[in-house]
């Protein structure tokens, strides 16, 4: 008999039961058919297993059976395998027997079968010697451990798999989650994805350990590629990492992924606090604030419903990463500049009328950070105009997202939102945890300042400004809008959509978000008026929110004043001039026309916090700057950026009227 030799991936962790594991911790070893046991789930039924090279046949006529792996494996964990054919192959975690064997009465595994030429994934489970109880709280039906692959259900359009399985076992909630792998063709390019059944909650969980299980039923099934890995519980501290942007490896309540990572330093007013502002593909790039490893809270994105199809076309539902495009744009000590890029799809990739015309709705944002966490958000949506396809679009929602062991509810002080405009007026919204009818419907504000309050966090808040508004005017509302659903088609999981706009799942266990507040732009569908023309000549609208955490010596109201309000420059220096005050970036513009030295007095019209200097056409050495205010100097942040521009942050407060001076020695 020839050996089989694949990568099994372990991990070995000792420690308590609650000590998170940092990174992960990887041994890859050489095994071969001794480290397999034959297992049936039925008697008097015999394995025939043989191991080649760079794969396992299992064979089983009648029942299931097959071989499992004689090490256990605890924790948290993933366990994935490749797999050659549609039909009688299963992936199984059993429990431990308590004598060191798996225990056929105690197990869950995901399985595939063609019936009369049509794919169905399904889940298989024994909980106590009582078959396929899957949910024990008897909360959800059967049928969501069961997915027909026609391609034409409803959120999950794929005829087939692409021939990979993963179980994952989550130690913090006990759960387990039950995974297929999938491709779809998007102009031209094969992507791949998962997609999930409904997970199962736990039972006989306290200590546990599981072997894997490989099995056929009623027929041959082929694996390869076999691997076992323990991960991560929560993501790596950044306090110390400064104000940075990174792609990597990110992990939150023990779901992991790519992601690029803003953290922050000394100017950041929470520098205590491993707070990071985060592009993950979990979330389908979705920007959120990282809180802490139960909570995300993330702004929403462009959205619109209709034009022939159920559902949101929106960036959620891109599962694939297909039309999703995060780019750094600026790296340096001043701030971080990141473009996020995507088209508006629906759960089945559909965009409204799309057998007419060749136009996709989609959106361009930029993100300007800056070290003191203050976000500039430019907003540039085109919608679908080359068909008789008119609706509304939303542009932001403010989203929080709870992680496996709370519900979103658990996460906010009551009243749960505050709208100010700017200060002059507020109201207060979501008063507790009940649904109940509420409405908010100003369009005559000049200002929305929209915070949402945490218990142990302090607030987030987005503010938009009308009069910076080049599409048309937003309307905000509080309507639909609660703290206690527990919409969990997004992020993390990939199971199917119940109805035609989401899935709830009733378990603390389950990643889940809900929704506070939308706003959008409803009026003039027509896009006769506040539009723009990009270089091909297609429509856009544009707008821009300020984003944030709140301190405690600056509130959101005082920060989007900051923002909002245009200081006065007078006495330029002679051969300098003032240009323009940019609200996209938070700029003031100054160019440079003859020596190193710059000075301005600046009156502003409300307290302005932190302001950010820009000097085009600068002559000087970037590398010896000095900014003074008021004669004393400042602390701030600088870069010469490559067109000749000089970009400065300012740590300060101006109240009045202030001398402002650079100079390069």
């Amino acid at each position: 008999m020839k050996y089989f030799y694949f990568t099994l991936f372990t991990i070995l962790f000792f420690g308590c039961k609650n000590s998170p594991i940092k990174k992960d911790t990887v041994i890859t070893p050489q095994i071969n058919s001794s480290d397999w046991k034959s297992i049936s789930l039925q008697k008097n039924i015999n394995t025939n297993a043989i191991f080649n090279e760079n794969q396992i046949r299992i064979t089983s006529p009648e029942g299931m059976s097959g071989v499992y792996y004689k090490y256990p494996i605890t924790r948290h964990f993933e366990v994935e395998c490749g797999f050659e054919q549609d039909d009688n192959t299963i992936l199984a975690l059993f429990h431990d027997d308590g004598a060191g064997k798996p225990d056929i009465n105690n197990f869950s595994a995901i399985g595939v079968e063609n019936i009369d030429d049509t794919i169905y994934v399904y889940a298989i489970d024994c909980q106590n010697g009582i078959d396929n109880v899957f949910d024990n709280t008897s909360k959800v039906d059967k049928e969501n451990y069961r997915h027909k692959l026609s391609g034409k259900e409803y959120s999950i359009p794929f005829d087939k798999t692409s021939k990979k399985f993963r179980l994952s076992y989550d130690e913090l909630s006990s759960f387990t989650h039950f995974f297929y792998s999938v491709q779809k063709e998007f102009e031209g390019e094969i992507k791949d994805s998962w997609m999930e059944l409904f997970p199962s909650p736990p039972w006989n969980t306290d200590n546990q350990k599981f072997y894997v299980g490989l099995l056929s039923k009623n027929g041959t099934a082929t694996f390869k590629d076999v691997k076992m890995e323990r991960t991560a519980l929560e993501d790596e501290s950044d306090i110390k990492t400064g104000f940075a942007v990174t792609k990597r490896n990110f992990v939150w309540s023990g779901n992991r992924g790519d992601a690029y990572v803003v953290t922050f330093g000394d100017e950041f007013a929470h520098c205590s606090k491993d707070y990071k502002f985060v592009f993950w593909e979990k979330m389908n790039d979705i920007p959120a604030w990282y809180l802490d490893n139960q909570l995300l809270f993330s702004y929403e994105f462009c959205e619109t419903w209709e034009g022939g199809y159920p559902g949101c076309y929106e960036p959620m539902s891109d599962r694939f990463l297909a039309f999703s495009k995060v780019k750094i744009l600026e790296d340096n000590d001043v701030r971080k500049v990141i473009s996020w890029n995507y088209q508006l799809r629906n759960p089945d990739y559909h965009y409204p009328y799309d057998w007419m015309g060749g136009e996709t709705p989609k959106a361009e944002e930029l993100y300007y950070i800056y070290p003191d966490g203050y976000i500039v958000r430019e907003i540039k949506f085109f919608q679908k105009l080359d068909t008789e396809f008119r609706n509304w679009n939303e542009v932001t929602e403010f989203i929080l997202i709870a992680g496996t062991q709370t519900y979103p509810s658990d996460h906010v002080k009551y009243p749960a939102l505050t709208i100010s405009n700017m200060g002059s007026v507020s109201k207060q919204f979501l008063f507790d945890k009940k649904q109940h009818p509420q409405s908010f419907n100003s369009d005559d504000w000049d200002a929305y300042v929209i915070s949402a309050h945490f218990l142990n966090h302090p607030d987030v808040f987005g503010s938009f400004i009308q009069e910076h508004q080049k599409g048309k005017e937003l309307l905000f509302e509080v309507s639909w809008h609660t703290t206690n659903y527990k919409f969990a088609h997004w992020p993390v999981n990939r199971i199917h959509y119940k109805s035609d706009f989401s899935t709830q799942l009733p378990w603390k266990g389950v990643v889940s978000h809900t929704s506070l507040v939308g706003g959008g732009s409803r009026s003039n569908k027509e896009w006769s008026e506040n539009y723009q023309t990009d270089d091909d000549g297609r429509k856009f609208r544009q707008w821009q929110a300020l984003l944030g955490i709140v301190n405690n010596d600056v509130t959101a109201d005082e920060m989007t004043n900051s923002w909002g309000n245009v200081a006065t420059i007078d006495n330029v220096s002679s051969d300098d001039e003032f240009v323009t005050y940019q609200k996209a970036e938070r700029t003031y513009i100054f160019k440079d026309n003859g020596d190193n030295q710059l000075s301005f007095e600046l009156l502003p019209e409300k307290n302005l916090i932190n302001p950010v200097i820009k000097i085009e056409d600068f002559k000087g050495q970037s590398d010896n700057i000095n900014v003074f205010i008021n004669g004393d100097k400042v602390h701030f942040k600088t870069v010469k950026l490559a067109s000749s521009t000089l970009l400065i942050w300012c740590e300060a407060s101006l109240l009045s009227l202030t001398q402002i001076t650079i100079n390069s020695k």
